[in-house]
């Protein structure tokens, strides 16, 4: 499945409202897991690692699911690849990173 994917949602998600609901549909994660599984697996894929890692977190938290958004960025090294902003419809990457900072701090606590 095409990177095409993620774009196709960008451009549902802003006839929407709420905008983010296009990356919470029923039976998407698995849409986008094989996405991203298809280009990791791929030798010399268009795309490296860090930045696949990145999408699949940022599209996890753009769809709300939290408890695999906190999982996904810390095995991506608690990085993000700002390109992915535009793609999920987020402009400020300082509120992506500052969500993903409380959240780490909110399951340390438990």
């Amino acid at each position: 499945m095409p990177l095409w994917f993620a774009r196709t949602l960008q451009r549902i998600q802003s006839e929407l409202d709420p905008p983010h609901e296009a990356w919470a549909a029923i039976g998407l994660e698995e849409r986008l897991d094989a996405m991203f599984d298809g280009y990791m697996n791929r030798k010399n894929g268009p795309f490296g690692h860090d930045y696949l890692r990145a999408g699949r977190c940022m599209t996890a938290w753009v769809a709300g699911d939290y408890d695999r958004t906190l999982k996904l960025w810390r095995d991506a090294g608690e990085t993000l690849d700002p390109s992915w902003l535009e793609i999920i419809g987020v402009k400020e990457f300082d509120l992506v990173e500052a969500d993903l900072k409380f959240l780490a701090a909110k399951a340390d606590k438990k």
